[in-house]
C-alpha cells in the first residue's frame, strides 16, 4: 500500500465496524448514510480490498477489515491525544476567504456555515456571494471566488479549480398545496404538460431538468425564466405557479400554502469547488472542512424518509 491512510476514513470505518450498521454509524458521526458509504468505498479503494461484508442485517468486517481495525484503533487513540496536546499551541486562524453559494442552499448550508464561522473562527473574514449558478460559475472561472458550490457537471469543469462531488440532493416540484391532490412521487410524464417557472438555459439546474424531459421525449413548457430563487418562491406563493427545486432549497423557508412533491428518480449532485491557487491556505481548508460537513447533512439517510400527505407543507427542520 503506497498511500498514507486518511485518519478520518479510518475513524469512519471504526464506527461502522463497532455498530455493525452503516446507518447507525452515520448518525453517530453526524453525516448521512450515503456520504458514509462513499467514504468506506474510498477507503476500500485505497487499501485495494474489501473491508466489510454486507448483509441484510448489517455489516461485518472481513479478515482484512479485522486486521485494519486492530491497527487503526491505537493510531486513532494516539492521534486524539496528540491533537489535545497540540491544541494549547494552536493559534487562531486569520485571513480572507471568498465564498460563492447557490441561493437554494441559503437556509440549509450558507446561513449555518456563516454563523458557525463567526462564533468559532472570528479571525476568518468571509466575503459571501449568494446567487444563481451562472454567476457563481463566472466568479470561480475568473478567480474572484476561493470556494464555491455548483451542480456537478463533468462537461463544465473550470480550469484552475478542483471540483469534488459532495452531496446528492433530490429534485422536488414546488407548487400550491392543492396542485397534486393525493400524489406521491411525480413523473416527468405528469409534468410535461405543465407550464413551469425555471431558471434560464445557462443555469445548470435548468440544463439538468431539460435532460430529464428529453429522456422522456419531451421538452419543458416554460411559463417564465426566472434567475432568482426568491422570485420563483414568491411566484409559487402568490402567482399560482409551479417550479422545480432541490429538496434542500425548501428547508427553513416559509412554505405556508405551498406543497412539495419529489420527482421520481431525479436528483442533482452538488460539488464543492476550490481554487487551486488557494486550496493549501489554512483558512480555506478550514472553511472547506466545515462546508463539507454541512453539505453531507443535506443527504438524509433513507431511514429518515417518511411518507406524508404531499398536499401539506413540509415540516420545517
Amino acid at each position: 500500500m503506497s498511500r498514507i491512510l486518511d485518519l478520518e476514513l479510518l475513524q469512519c470505518f471504526q464506527r461502522v465496524a463497532e455498530f455493525r450498521n452503516v446507518t447507525r454509524a452515520a448518525f453517530d458521526l453526524g453525516i448521512s448514510q450515503p456520504a458514509l458509504t462513499r467514504l468506506i468505498r474510498r477507503l476500500e479503494d485505497e487499501v485495494g480490498t474489501r473491508l466489510l461484508t454486507r448483509a441484510a442485517r448489517g455489516v461485518t468486517p472481513t479478515e482484512a477489515g479485522q486486521l485494519l481495525l486492530s491497527k487503526a484503533a491505537p493510531l486513532l487513540a494516539q492521534a486524539h491525544v496528540v491533537g489535545e496536546q497540540l491544541s494549547q499551541w494552536r493559534s487562531a486562524l486569520s485571513g480572507d476567504v471568498s465564498l460563492g453559494m447557490p441561493s437554494s442552499l441559503h437556509h440549509a448550508v450558507t446561513l449555518p456555515l456563516v454563523q458557525e464561522l463567526r462564533e468559532s473562527e472570528p479571525g476568518i473574514r468571509l466575503s459571501v456571494m449568494d446567487g444563481f449558478d451562472a454567476m457563481l460559475h463566472a466568479q470561480l472561472r475568473d478567480g474572484r471566488t476561493d470556494i464555491g458550490v455548483l451542480i456537478h457537471d463533468t462537461e463544465r469543469l473550470i480550469e484552475g479549480v478542483d471540483q469534488q462531488p459532495i452531496a446528492n440532493d433530490p429534485l422536488m416540484v414546488m407548487a400550491p398545496m392543492n396542485a397534486f391532490p393525493d400524489a406521491g412521487a411525480l413523473t416527468i410524464d405528469r409534468l410535461r404538460h405543465l407550464e413551469l417557472v425555471l431558471p434560464g438555459v445557462s443555469n445548470s439546474l435548468r440544463q439538468h431538468v431539460d435532460k430529464l424531459f428529453r429522456r422522456r421525449g419531451a421538452i419543458p413548457r416554460i411559463a417564465m425564466e426566472v434567475d432568482s430563487w426568491r422570485l420563483a418562491h414568491d411566484l409559487v406563493t402568490h402567482g399560482n405557479c409551479v417550479t422545480i427545486v432541490p429538496a434542500s432549497g425548501v428547508r427553513g423557508r416559509d412554505m405556508d400554502g405551498i406543497g412539495c412533491w419529489p420527482i421520481a428518480g431525479a436528483s442533482i449532485f452538488w460539488a464543492r469547488c476550490v481554487s487551486r491557487a488557494r486550496r493549501d491556505s489554512p483558512v480555506v481548508r478550514e472553511v472547506c472542512s466545515r462546508l463539507d460537513r454541512l453539505m453531507h447533512r443535506i443527504e438524509r439517510p433513507k431511514s429518515d424518509a417518511r411518507s406524508r400527505d404531499r398536499t401539506q407543507s413540509p415540516a420545517r427542520p
